[in-house]
């Protein structure tokens, strides 16, 4: 999967590396790597220049020195799953910007979502694994960052989707042990994120609507697509999928857009008010 996401056409051959010492890692110190972020110019990525932004996707690697003699992994070293989880609240874009092949990536997910390692009879590492709801929500935080530099290269929403599913992929995951979400929980998660990515989200369903005529943006299975209205005959029945066709029917596409999040258990959509002060209605 690394050499997948590597091998995005448009990304240069470069990789910028840093080293932090475990002095760095106790006293949280972020200096050598805010040093090469302000050299190459995406300490900001809202003020960057494109061509740095696209060349340096994947190319960021921290190397770790100090815990060589450490019998643990550094997954499994407090002081630098700390380091990392305050490294992702100053900096959130390590997402884009780590490289996964020297594994900065995959220890950014680890320290942030946690790690589950297991050994063999002699000890050596078999398998990493990180909680399937952690991996899920820690990719889920990351994604309005990651969005807001899509939106700055002007990429479509699907171009984001295959990134993000390229990126989950990395890890293997285990079942979470946890109660189901509910539904003021799922309609906050879902709220949160339109509202994250509602510029691009709304671009996405302007042109749509423009070329496809009227219809719904849909979230499933972690892709973004456009459902056109002559297409939503196949949906079938039901209360929640009468009430998307309804709100597809009913909304102004001057200044409204619908988007829809389809999962086994239903179709929850909502109807986003593009003007100065958005407001979400939601179908339930």
């Amino acid at each position: 999967m690394s050499n997948a996401i590597l091998e995005e056409p448009g990304i240069g051959n470069r990789v910028v590396m840093t080293t932090v010492n475990r002095k760095h890692i106790e006293s949280l110190d972020f200096e050598p790597i805010l040093k090469i972020l302000r050299q190459y110019g995406i300490i900001d990525p809202s003020q960057a220049d494109p061509e740095n932004l696209v060349n340096l996707q994947f190319k960021v690697c921290i190397l770790v020195d100090g815990y060589k003699d450490e019998a643990c992994e550094l997954v499994e070293v407090p002081e630098v799953c700390r380091y990392f989880q305050a490294l992702n609240q100053a900096w959130p874009y390590g997402l884009y910007f780590f490289n996964p092949q020297l594994e900065t990536l995959q220890l950014l997910v680890w320290c942030n979502a946690g790690a589950m390692l297991s050994r063999d009879e002699d000890g050596e590492i078999t398998g990493v694994k990180v909680p399937a709801d952690r991996l899920k929500q820690f990719i889920y935080s990351a994604m309005p960052h990651f969005f807001a530099i899509a939106g700055k290269l002007g990429w479509e929403p699907d171009k984001v989707t295959r990134q993000i599913t390229s990126i989950t992929g990395l890890f293997e995951t285990s079942e979470p042990n946890c109660q189901p979400e509910s539904n003021e929980e799922l309609k906050s998660r879902h709220l949160a994120a339109i509202q994250s990515n509602l510029p691009t989200l709304g671009n996405f369903a302007s042109e749509s609507n423009r070329e496809l005529g009227r219809g719904s943006v849909m979230v499933a299975a972690g892709q973004i697509t456009y459902l056109a209205e002559a297409d939503m005959a196949d949906m079938g029945a039901g209360v929640s999928v009468d009430k998307l066709k309804q709100m597809v029917r009913e909304y102004d596409p001057e200044k409204q857009f619908v988007i829809c999040f389809c999962n086994g258990e239903g179709v929850h959509s909502y109807t986003v008010d593009m003007s100065d002060n958005p407001r979400m209605e939601p179908s339930v």
